[in-house]
C-alpha cells in the first residue's frame, strides 16, 4: 500500500510537473511572439520618423522654392507696373503733344483766315 501510494504521489507530481513545463512553454512561446511583435513596432516607429524627418526636409525645400517664386513674380508684377506706368506716362504726353499740335494748326489756319 505504501508503494502504490508512492507511485499516486509521484505520478501527481509528473502531472504537474508536465502542466508546468506546457504552461512555461506556451508563455514562452507568448513572450516570443510579443517580443516579436514589438520589434516590428519598432521598425516601424524608426521608419516613421525617417518619413518625418524626409517630410519635414521636403516641406522646407518647397517652402523655400515658393518663397522664390513669390519674390520673383512680385518683382515681375512691380516691374510690369513700372513699365505700364512710363507707357501711360509716354501715351499721355504724346497725347499732350499731339493736341498742343492740333491747337496750334487751328489758330495758324484761322489767322490765315483772317489774313
Amino acid at each position: 500500500s505504501s508503494s502504490s501510494s508512492s507511485s499516486d504521489s509521484d505520478s501527481g507530481e509528473s502531472n504537474t510537473s508536465t502542466q508546468t513545463n506546457s504552461k512555461n512553454k506556451q508563455q514562452q512561446s507568448q513572450i516570443n511572439e510579443l517580443t516579436s511583435t514589438l520589434q516590428l513596432k519598432k521598425d516601424q516607429l524608426h521608419q516613421l520618423q525617417h518619413d518625418k524627418q524626409t517630410n519635414s526636409s521636403n516641406l522646407s525645400i518647397v517652402q523655400s522654392q515658393l518663397y522664390n517664386v513669390n519674390r520673383e513674380y512680385t518683382q515681375m508684377l512691380q516691374d510690369h507696373e513700372c513699365k505700364m506706368k512710363v507707357l501711360q506716362d509716354v501715351y499721355n504726353k504724346k497725347w499732350c503733344g499731339d493736341y498742343v499740335n492740333m491747337r496750334s494748326n487751328s489758330v495758324t489756319r484761322a489767322e490765315e483766315r483772317l489774313d
